[in-house]
């Protein structure tokens, strides 16, 4: 028997709402209206501020520039826009309708500007270290206008995205479990980053913002999907933010630094960073900025954040489709009477939701509210891994008046994983007994799933779209259903192509620390940054249907002491449990402890496989198994033999 669940909506702040009754749109009395909205005076940045010491990536405690002593591995973002799902705003419904079935349709929009790619030349040198790269800093530095690059500093026209280690400069460094530290650091500290071979990349763009971008007073987003390894930004010469985490994308509000005509775009990327020390992930290390860079635009009061939940009926027929809407005001005044249209279009164009939406009543100057919506809907199409039926999901937010002022959105697949959530008590002991199977949509959930890099022999990380598809179609082809994102968040686009061609997702989050797994104390250095990189993965991850589970990352500590790290494991695994009870929890070195849903190995024997069998057990999953190297491939079928023995068994990823 199907046991339901209480759906959460995962924003604490939710504020209960009326939503609009399906076939027709409730009356409201004229609320607020867009066409004079004036910015905050709290919104706009002090251009003129310095805003980094240039210390933030070295790992050592310093002051900062508003003379605060602050710990150095715990400053991995200043000025950053909060985490969210992918916000492309769009012009109408129909441009956002395209942009779900027809990925590249998102350069369609009038709010999107991509600033990497072959039309989009970018000026880069790279340097041995952060001393070599003074002689381009100051006053008249890379950053400024004035700059002019020069051959014999080594500047060359690039494309991007792409590793610099694939244009002409720096080396490409593999490492297994050691940190890719180079000959005379090998001793350098934890959490310290090294500095005499720690290379610095310097980017300079000019671009002009296309007019509709900053019409009606709309503000100008920078982001960037994926940079290696810690990075800091400049506009027009002027200071704007510093990032780390080189796989998650994050995004700077830049509307103040720019003018009108041809802007400046420098960006100093360092090539290790105190971050690195959890980005030991057995794979090559490169440098610089290998996923897209682009702008996006957005009304003063927008759509900041969303939340998708899909649940399904005993008879897995009808569904539940819970929204959870973040509106933000960034006016200087409240704005009240809006509305936020809801539509669900299959391919033909039929919205299956009818005439739906969510009344937003008020939101005040410089605040954030969240509206929610929960809606019956009939016999919608489900999506698998086997049928991956998908909806393009429209949200549009309109005035007080009725106009439209944003749209967004989304690739929508109605579908339900059921699993026993696992219970501990206030120790983190485990109390649960016994597990139901993971299923999906009523059938038992079986893994024949790939660990996946990022990595190309052309372009290092930056892995091209043909590439990618090539990966799944060959997956497809031979198979498999199922890939586990090893060990970070990937590109867009490989989310788009799963939801789209239907494989299973394993959503790891960026977080891996190899060198030094066996030292407590050191690990806990990491915990705001550990905690940091969940929150991103998670918020940006949440509403891709393919992801069907959450890893809180690879080869940290194998410990079920709920304490160690200062309880960086413990927390990252009840992150998940705690937002998302839609998700079993994944976390390999923790095996069955601290709450996991399933048990799981790496490269286990027959064995062992054998012994996790059996009605009741918590469900188990080889995370890695089959390493091939020379004849070390051999027993598939024991190890498979083992898994369709019992219903509790997931399968693997080789």
């Amino acid at each position: 028997m199907k046991r339901k669940k209480l759906l959460p909506l995962l924003l604490s702040a939710a504020m209960v709402v009326t939503m609009f009754p399906t076939g027709s749109l409730t009356v409201q009395a004229a609320g607020t209206s867009s066409s004079k909205m004036k910015v905050s005076d709290k919104v706009k940045a002090d251009v003129d501020k310095t805003k980094f010491t240039h210390k933030e990536w070295t790992g050592t405690d310093y002051q900062d520039v508003n003379g605060k002593e602050v710990t150095g591995e715990d400053v991995f973002g200043i000025n950053r826009e909060d985490a969210s799902t992918v916000l492309i705003p769009y012009q109408n419904a129909d441009a956002a309708k395209k942009a779900v079935w027809n990925y590249n349709a998102r350069t369609e929009s009038s709010y999107f500007q991509l600033l990497t790619g072959e039309e989009n030349d970018w000026d880069l040198t790279v340097v041995q270290n952060q001393e070599e790269a003074e002689k381009f800093m100051g006053k008249d530095g890379f950053m400024t206008e004035k700059f002019q690059p020069e051959k014999q500093d080594g500047w060359k026209t690039v494309q991007l995205p792409q590793s610099w280690t694939t244009q002409g400069f720096d080396k490409s460094i593999y490492t297994n479990t050691q940190m890719p530290w180079q000959t005379g650091e090998e001793g350098t500290p934890c959490p310290e980053a090294p500095t005499k071979y720690n290379p610095v990349g310097l980017y300079r763009k000019t671009f002009q913002v296309n007019q509709a971008m900053r019409d009606s007073g709309r503000r100008i987003y920078l982001d960037f999907q994926g940079v290696e390894s810690a990075y800091y930004v400049y506009v027009n010469g002027k200071e704007v933010g510093y990032s780390e985490d080189t796989f998650s994308p994050h995004r700077f509000d830049i509307t103040d630094y720019l003018k009108d005509g041809e802007n400046l775009l420098a960006v100093k990327v360092h090539k290790f960073c105190d971050g690195t020390w959890f980005e030991d992930q057995d794979m090559i290390y490169d440098g610089g900025i290998f996923r897209d860079v682009y702008l996006t635009s957005a009304p003063l009061v927008q759509i900041s954040d969303y939340v998708v939940q899909t649940d399904l009926d005993s008879e897995y027929k009808d569904a539940t489709l819970n929204l959870s809407v973040d509106v933000r005001n960034l006016s200087n005044e409240a704005q009240k009477g809006w509305t936020i249209d809801v539509a669900a279009f299959d391919e033909a164009g039929k919205n299956i939701l009818g005439e739906t939406g969510i009344s937003v009543d008020e939101v005040v100057s410089n605040k954030t509210k969240t509206f929610n919506l929960s809606q019956k809907v009939e016999n919608p199409k489900l999506w698998s891994a086997e049928n991956p039926n998908l909806y393009a999901l429209v949200l549009t937010l309109r005035d007080g008046n009725g106009k439209e002022v944003e749209t967004v959105s989304t690739q929508l697949g109605f579908r339900e994983v059921e699993f026993t959530s696992t219970k501990v008590d206030s120790n983190y002991k485990v109390l649960t007994k016994k597990w139901d199977p993971i299923r999906i949509n009523g059938q038992n959930l079986l893994l024949k799933g790939a660990n996946r890099h990022d990595t190309d022999p052309f372009y290092g990380k930056a892995v091209p779209q043909a590439t990618m598809e090539e990966d799944v179609k060959l997956m497809k082809q031979n198979n498999l259903n199922a890939i586990r994102t090893s060990h970070y968040s990937n590109d867009e686009y490989l989310y788009w192509l799963c939801n789209t061609y239907g494989l299973y997702m394993m959503g790891e989050t960026n977080m891996e620390c190899h060198a030094i797994q066996s030292d407590s104390e050191r690990a806990g250095l990491f915990y705001e940054l550990g905690m940091d990189r969940t929150e991103t993965a998670f918020k940006r991850l949440r509403n891709n249907p393919s992801i069907v589970m959450w890893s809180i990352g690879n080869e940290m500590a194998y410990t079920q002491n709920p304490n160690d790290a200062k309880g960086l494991y413990r927390d990252m695994i009840w992150y998940f449990k705690d937002n998302d009870a839609t998700r079993p929890v994944h976390s390999e070195g923790q095996t069955d402890a601290m709450g996991v849903d399933m048990g799981s190995n790496m490269y286990p024997g027959v064995d062992t496989v054998q012994s996790r069998v059996g009605e009741g057990k918590i469900p188990y999953v080889m995370c890695e198994y089959v390493h091939g190297m020379g004849n070390s491939v051999g027993n598939l079928k024991e190890y498979w033999d083992a898994v369709r023995s019992a219903d509790n068994m997931l399968g693997g990823f080789v």
